[in-house]
């Protein structure tokens, strides 16, 4: 959720304050805040080798889940995987 969020804000979907909030209040409850929280040491192409062989992998693209802002989620089938990639790596 917390890399959703920040995947969103980093696009300009979302406002960044909405995806901090979502971190701050996993980390309040005791939630991982992120992949290096959840213990991910993966880097970003590493991860999106593993989402190709997702089954809602469909032509080439995988539906995401992103937000417009917190209870605004929608899904968007034309993530760019390498911009996923490229985001991970700065989020790890």
């Amino acid at each position: 959720m917390v890399l959703a969020f920040g995947y969103s804000a980093a696009r300009g979907l979302a406002p960044q304050i909405d995806a901090d909030r979502v971190a701050a209040h996993l980390r309040a409850i005791g939630l991982p805040d992120g992949a290096a929280a959840a213990g991910i040491t993966a880097d970003g192409e590493t991860l999106v080798a593993h989402m190709l062989h997702d089954k809602k992998m469909d032509a080439g693209t995988l539906p995401f889940l992103l937000a417009r802002g917190i209870g605004g989620t929608f899904l968007d089938k034309s993530v760019d995987l390498a911009d996923v990639r490229a985001f991970l790596d700065r989020a790890a």
